[in-house]
């Protein structure tokens, strides 16, 4: 298969990389996972995909934003979006007051965050990128990662980044693929290189449990 968005012009007739996408599953994690790794830098140093361009996600987080707020109360607290792409989330949740920073290492975040002023550290999460991140601004209050650990083939590094962003006070809201839906609904239109890792809720509980973390909600 080609990667996805990679979309070519009317009348290209180059011949375009294609990968193997074949889907796994661990008999003893129950994570599923695609077979072969596509470089991060590929996927991702020129993204394509816009959260703003769907009016059904602004929608989304639209009501995430008002949830957490209504949950949580945000002003004047840290909030850090984990793959924040254009900045959706993040103007949603500034809206209600919140200190607002992106961690996303796409294109896309660059100029959102230069356009709309707010702290980008342009980079994928991981420990090291944490600790600068609090370094610079303290633990977070919430942090979320809306469908990214999808997109890590090795998600430990990133959950342990998450959890050192949060320290002791903070929450964190992660929003997956769940791997029910995918099976009983066949959504196999979700499956391609850019997701790698499809999640049950054995393997979130026992992924986050690895760092730390408890899951203390699911929905």
């Amino acid at each position: 298969m080609p990667l996805a968005g990679g979309f070519v012009c009317a009348g290209d007739s180059r011949v375009h990389d294609v990968f193997p996408l074949d889907l796994m599953e661990c008999l003893d994690c129950t994570l599923m996972q695609t077979g072969q790794d596509i470089s991060p830098e590929l996927l991702f140093s020129q993204y394509l995909y816009s959260s703003s361009a769907s009016p059904g996600l602004v929608s989304h987080f639209d009501n995430l934003a008002w949830r957490l707020n209504e949950m949580y109360k945000i002003k004047d607290r840290l909030f850090i979006d984990v793959g924040c792409n254009d900045g959706v989330l993040l103007k949603r949740m500034r809206k209600y007051g919140a200190r607002v920073v992106g961690i996303d290492p796409s294109d896309v975040a660059v100029r959102a965050s230069n356009e709309q002023e707010w702290d980008l550290f342009n980079e994928f999460l991981t420990p090291e990128v944490a600790g600068k991140t609090t370094s610079r601004h303290g633990n977070a209050y919430i942090v979320t990662a809306c469908n990214v650990l999808a997109h890590n083939p090795d998600p430990h590094p990133m959950v342990q980044g998450i959890a050192d962003l949060i320290g002791s006070i903070g929450i964190a809201v992660a929003e997956v693929h769940y791997q029910s839906n995918l099976i009983n609904q066949t959504q196999f239109d979700t499956v391609y290189h850019e997701h790698t890792c499809y999640y049950s809720l054995e393997s979130l509980i026992r992924l986050f449990e690895d760092h730390g973390l408890t899951i203390f909600h699911a929905a």
